[in-house]
C-alpha cells in the first residue's frame, strides 16, 4: 500500500529524508513531462526537473496542511519553467532540430528549412503557452500536455471543474490570438 502524500510530507518535516525520495519517485515523470513540454529540450527539463525538487524539499515547511503536494509541485514546475523561459536566448539551432536517431535526408519533408521552421514554430507556442497568466497556463498544461481529464484538474487544483473549463476556454482563446499569425 501507498503511503500518502501528507504522511510523507510530515515525516519527511520530522527529519526522514527518505520521504522526500518517495514524493520525488512518484512524481518525477509528470514533473519531468511538464518541464518537457514546456521547454522543448530535455537537458532543461532535466534541470527544471531538479531545480523543482531542491525548491519543493527547501520550501516543505511552507507547505500548506491539506493542500494536494501533486498542484503543489507542479506550480513549482510551471513557474520554474517561465523563469528558464526567459532566461534562455531565443535562438533556433539546427543541431537541436535533428534527431540523431533519425536522418532527415530520409525525409524530404526534413529538410534543414523545414526543420527551423517547425522548431522556430514549436518555440514560439511553448513561448506563447509560458506567457499565459498562471492559472490558464496550469490548466492548459494540465489538459493537453498531461492529458488529465477536468475531472483530474479540478481535484488537483482544488477548485470547480467549472472554473477549469472556463479557465481551459479562456487559455485557449489568448493562444488563438496569440498564434494567429503562425496559423494565417
Amino acid at each position: 500500500m501507498e503511503c500518502p502524500d501528507d504522511v510523507l510530507i510530515a515525516k519527511t518535516l520530522d527529519g526522514d529524508i527518505s520521504c522526500f525520495n518517495q514524493l520525488i519517485k512518484r512524481y518525477q515523470r509528470s514533473v519531468y513531462n511538464i518541464a518537457y513540454k514546456a521547454l522543448g529540450n530535455a537537458e532543461d527539463a532535466q534541470d527544471v526537473t531538479q531545480e523543482a525538487f531542491i525548491k519543493a524539499f527547501r520550501s516543505l515547511d511552507t507547505f500548506r496542511k491539506g493542500a494536494v503536494f501533486a498542484a503543489w509541485i507542479y506550480r513549482i514546475t510551471s513557474n520554474l519553467c517561465i523563469d528558464y523561459f526567459r532566461a534562455r536566448k531565443p535562438a533556433v539551432s539546427l543541431d537541436t532540430s535533428v534527431n540523431p536517431e533519425r536522418s532527415w535526408m530520409q525525409d524530404s519533408a526534413n529538410n534543414p528549412e523545414t526543420l527551423m521552421l517547425r522548431e522556430s514554430n514549436a518555440e514560439y507556442i511553448r513561448k506563447a503557452i509560458m506567457d499565459l497568466p498562471e492559472n490558464y497556463r496550469n490548466v492548459i498544461i494540465l489538459r493537453h500536455f498531461q492529458g488529465m481529464s477536468v475531472e483530474e484538474i479540478a481535484q488537483l487544483l482544488e477548485m470547480p471543474q467549472g472554473t477549469v473549463k472556463t479557465h481551459l476556454y479562456r487559455g485557449r482563446e489568448r493562444l488563438r490570438q496569440r498564434l494567429a499569425p503562425l496559423i494565417g
